[in-house]
C-alpha cells in the first residue's frame, strides 16, 4: 500500500516536471522565477497576493524537488529490499522480519500456526476458547481481597450506597 502511494506521488511529481536531477530543476526554477515577475495579474491591489502565492508555490516545488531522491530510495527499499538509509547503520525492518518474529514467538509459546493454512479452523478456535475459560494461570484477573468476586460486589454496594 505504501509503495503504491509513493509511486503515485513520484509519478505525479514527474508529470508536473519535477526531477531529482539538478539541471532539470535549475531550468524549471528559472522558468518559475521569470513567470513570477511577469505582470499577469489583473487588479492593481492583487499584485502582492499574487507574488506571495507564486513564491509559496516555488517554495513547495523546491521542497518536492529535495524530497524526490529520498522517496525514490524509500520506494526501492520497500520494493527490492536492498537500499540502506543514509546516515544510519540500521536498516528499515521488512515485512518478512515481522512475519519471522511472529512465527518464532508463536513457536516459543506453543502456538504454531501454519501460514499456508490460514483459513478458519473451528477445532483450534474451540480449543482456544475452552483454554481461555478454564485458564487458571491468570491470577491477576481472579485475585480479590476477599477471594470472591461476589463478596467484593457486596462490599462495594455497602460502601457506596
Amino acid at each position: 500500500m505504501a509503495k503504491e502511494c509513493i509511486e503515485k506521488t513520484l509519478g505525479y511529481w514527474k508529470s508536473i516536471g519535477l526531477s531529482s536531477q539538478s539541471q532539470n530543476w535549475d531550468d524549471e526554477l528559472r522558468k518559475l522565477a521569470i513567470g513570477c515577475t511577469k505582470n499577469t495579474y489583473k487588479t492593481v491591489l492583487e499584485q502582492d497576493a499574487v507574488l506571495k502565492d507564486r513564491l509559496a508555490t516555488i517554495f513547495e516545488l523546491m521542497k518536492m524537488h529535495l524530497s524526490i531522491r529520498i522517496l525514490i530510495d524509500i520506494c526501492k527499499h520497500v520494493k527490492e529490499e536492498k537500499i540502506k538509509l543514509e546516515g544510519t547503520s540500521h536498516e528499515l525492518p521488512k515485512l518478512q522480519f515481522f512475519d519471522d518474529l511472529i512465527r518464532k514467538l508463536n513457536a516459543l509459546i506453543g502456538k504454531v500456526d501454519d501460514l499456508d493454512n490460514a483459513g478458519i479452523n473451528f477445532t483450534r478456535r474451540l480449543n482456544d476458547i475452552k483454554g481461555d475459560i478454564e485458564d487458571r494461570t491468570l491470577p491477576i484477573l481472579r485475585v480479590y481481597p476477599s477471594n470472591s468476586f461476589s463478596a467484593e460486589c457486596e462490599k462495594a454496594k455497602e460502601t457506596y450506597s
